[in-house]
């Protein structure tokens, strides 16, 4: 039985691969071309393109957001997209792979119809959809159900009230270019390196933290970090000896986190770490057994939320009494296995946590018993000593690959 991670990585993989198709030269189209290098799972956009043979670094940035089924609600059907109003510079494509005509017969007015069986897919501009602070749920015939936003993937026997999706793209791109500003209706044309640049905040965090992972604790051990085949996967990059060919040596998959000052304790201020994936319209769900071999926490970076915890309560206990703000070279690693065993993932019948406080404070004193303390084990510092035991843990994993942090 597949996962569902494995499941919603088809499906993003399957609505991708329907575009792809799509933009091919056929007849007088000339066809669209994507970076020759994919942009990465972490920026903004899922996909660029600009006009076949163009040689220009202006890029049409596109968001794909996908759906295996229709769903149903009485005798109507539906779609639903998720976080859809953050990408008001770039086109929206919105794709469902299939119908589901075992529930709902016949057809519904509009677009949809309850029994068809091939992909649909309409296109937003950015701006349009800037104004969702929910999912973009799309009804036969409603709001966003139009001529306008319907699209085919064919050139060909376009069914009446759609356009072939080569076309929107096309007609995006050249309505942009032809500004001063490359710009038309909030969509920008931009160059490929600012899009491989362009992420979010919680993003850019984790970014930087693992860049600090990477240097203090991959490098030395002789290990290369590599990004996870897909970003619906439930961790986040792999982690792999640097001495062999990539696709032959074994690897660890890796969920990296970034832990945040979260609240004052009687001791000072404490930070949490999130450790639940979402899942849609379930909600965020605890992370299951398997899903990663290492979880890895960075420590803190939201130096704003330390300061405002620094001023708030009575501090006289607190090691940041009248200290500056610091990075605490610190963090925590985990091992699936000790996930499992101290609670923090769903197996069986028992559910995980999502979410669980950690101490970056050094020589912090603690309730007797209290769970942070218990946690102490797991936590890693920079020294020779500390950095080889966290070495010794990932070479249980990889035995004999390593033996010393140089």
């Amino acid at each position: 039985m597949s996962s569902p991670h494995a499941d919603r990585m088809e499906v993003e993989h399957a609505a991708k691969r329907l575009i792809r198709q799509a933009v091919q030269p056929s007849g007088a189209f000339q066809g669209l071309e994507e970076p020759a290098v994919p942009l990465p799972h972490s920026v903004k956009a899922d996909m660029a393109f600009r006009p076949h043979g163009c040689k220009e670094d202006l890029w049409l940035a596109v968001q794909v957001k996908s759906a295996a089924t229709l769903k149903i609600s009485g005798t109507s059907s539906y779609c639903e997209f998720q976080r859809v109003g953050h990408y008001r510079e770039m086109l929206i494509i919105c794709v469902v792979l299939h119908g589901d005509g075992s529930k709902a017969g016949g057809c519904l007015e509009g677009g949809l119809k309850s029994s068809w069986s091939s992909p649909r897919a309409w296109a937003f501009e950015g701006p349009s959809l800037g104004h969702l602070k929910t999912n973009l749920r799309i009804i036969s015939g409603g709001k966003y159900d139009t001529p306008e936003s319907r699209c085919t993937f064919t050139n060909t026997s376009v069914a009446p009230g759609s356009r072939p999706l080569a076309d929107v793209l096309l007609s995006a791109y050249l309505n942009a270019r032809s500004s001063s500003e490359n710009t038309s209706s909030g969509i920008h044309l931009r160059p490929l390196d600012y899009l491989r640049n362009q992420v979010g905040a919680s993003i850019q965090t984790e970014m930087e933290t693992r860049r600090w992972l990477t240097q203090v604790l991959f490098d030395p051990a002789g290990m290369v970090m590599e990004d996870a085949p897909c970003s619906s996967l439930p961790y986040d990059t792999v982690a792999r000896p640097l001495c062999g060919e990539a696709s032959a040596s074994p690897f660890l998959k890796v969920q990296l986190k970034t832990a945040y000052w979260r609240r004052q304790s009687k001791w000072g201020p404490m930070a949490r770490v999130n450790s639940f994936r979402k899942c849609g319209h379930r909600g965020s769900l605890p992370y299951v057994r398997g899903d990663f071999d290492v979880f890895l926490v960075g420590p803190p970076r939201n130096k704003s939320r330390l300061l405002a915890l620094q001023t708030k309560g009575d501090n006289r206990e607190s090691p940041f009494q009248g200290s500056e703000m610091h990075f605490p070279s610190l963090f925590y690693m985990f091992l699936s296995s000790d996930m499992e065993e101290l609670g923090f993932l769903t197996s069986g019948e028992k559910n995980g946590k999502c979410g669980f406080d950690l101490d970056f404070i050094e020589d912090r004193r603690h309730r007797s018993g209290s769970r942070t303390a218990e946690l102490l084990p797991w936590r890693h510092d920079l020294t020779e000593r500390s950095l080889q035991k966290a070495l010794e843990r990932l070479n249980s994993k990889f035995p004999g690959k390593f033996t010393s942090v140089k």
